[in-house]
């Protein structure tokens, strides 16, 4: 046994900061379904967001602007480690921090919405506002004024529904803007992938961009609710006819009227039949047909002939993680999946809900939107190459 003298004198072993950091940050991704099959920039996001309140999201000159805002120290700066998620491509900084900045004011004015009994107006707002600052990226990163294949939607969500359809329609949704990008990066590309005139009617004032992700909507919200209607009804009903089987009386039979049945049965079995089948001298008894090898070329009709399985598709680059603002009353819910896999095999992953109607949170609910519209701006910008220019170019809010 070794003496206390000794013991003191090994060298203690404490966990550095960053590793206890990288312990935390691996607990937490276990809560979150689907992380284990994460994408690489799906990775990135959610260690952004785990340490965002540690790290520089901004550039350090950028603190002169927000000097009357409580913007933490440090969000600003520059390290060997890290570098500004959010930042402007271009020299227009100014437009880049007033952008920024009306992200942050939105929580202010869902407040002044509520306060002034304008709720049903608040999630509009917030739309307007998150999609201006969509805008402002797309333009910063010189892409908006291109036909460009969204990898981000800022959608509203009824907030009628129930939990079950609330998830349906996001998860649809999120899956629609995942089969955009595969489409567009497919080598065999439809050739009126672009042809979005037919929805212009039901969708005015929306950009093409918008109308691309309405083209590869599987099916109206609608259409799909009326039909988990029937499908429930369906339900309801062969439930009620089971219940009902099994509740039906059973006739009780008379023991004289049983013995008369078997009685009649063994008389009918003694007396021969008047007509009796006798088998075609051109065809074999019934009983040989299955051993009749003519009969073989017969294709079973329940069988259907083999296909080999169709080829999967070429891509041109892979599909990119694509992003969803989604906006439930006051609330902003953060989503991704990746485009790369096919629908079966990908998750729609939840990453964070940020609420709009706390006044504590409102610098942070617009750095949380800010990193994910800026990491889809990137994502973009890297492969602006792949898209022309637009016929009729996209209005943008000179101001934003």
């Amino acid at each position: 046994m070794e003496s206390d003298i000794e013991q003191k004198e090994k060298p203690q072993t404490v966990p550095s900061p960053e590793s206890i950091r990288n312990d935390e940050l691996l607990s937490e991704k276990k809560r979150y379904p689907g992380a284990e099959d994460w994408a690489p920039d799906e990775e990135r996001l959610f260690t952004i967001l785990f340490s965002r309140q540690e790290r520089p999201l901004l550039p350090a000159h950028w603190d002169i602007d927000f000097r009357d805002i409580p913007v933490a120290p440090s969000v600003f700066g520059l390290t060997p480690t890290y570098r500004p998620i959010i930042f402007a491509h271009s020299h227009k900084e100014f437009q880049a921090t007033t952008a920024l900045i009306r992200l942050i004011d939105l929580t202010k004015n869902v407040r002044s919405s509520i306060q002034t009994g304008k709720r049903a107006k608040a999630s509009s707002n917030m739309k307007k506002t998150i999609e201006r600052y969509v805008a402002w990226a797309a333009e910063d990163a010189g892409y908006l004024h291109l036909d460009y294949v969204p990898n981000l939607m800022v959608d509203i969500v009824d907030d009628g529904l129930d939990e079950h359809r609330i998830f349906r329609h996001v998860e649809r949704r999120m899956r629609a803007l995942g089969r955009l990008q595969r489409e567009f990066l497919r080598v065999d590309r439809h050739v009126d992938f672009w042809d979005v005139d037919g929805l212009r009617a039901l969708h005015p004032g929306a950009s093409n961009a918008a109308l691309l992700v309405e083209k590869y909507m599987p099916e109206s919200d609608a259409d799909e609710e009326e039909e988990e209607e029937e499908e429930e009804e369906e339900e309801e009903v062969v439930v009620e006819a089971v219940d009902t089987a099994d509740q039906e009386p059973t006739t009780p039979v008379n023991e004289t009227d049983e013995q008369q049945t078997t009685e009649t049965k063994a008389e009918q079995a003694k007396t021969p039949t008047t007509e009796t089948t006798h088998p075609s001298p051109s065809q074999p008894p019934s009983e040989d047909y299955a051993s009749d090898s003519s009969l073989s070329y017969i294709p079973s009709e329940a069988t259907p002939p083999h296909r080999p399985p169709p080829a999967p598709p070429t891509y041109s680059r892979r599909p990119p993680v694509v992003y969803g603002l989604f906006i439930l009353r006051t609330s902003v819910l953060l989503l991704t999946v990746d485009s790369a896999k096919d629908e079966a095999e990908a998750h729609v992953s939840f990453h964070v809900d940020m609420h709009f109607t706390d006044p504590h949170q409102s610098v942070w609910n617009a750095l949380t939107v800010a990193i994910a519209v800026c990491l889809a701006r990137d994502e973009l910008m890297a492969r602006a190459e792949d898209f022309d220019p637009a016929a009729v170019a996209e209005e943008s809010d000179p101001d934003a």
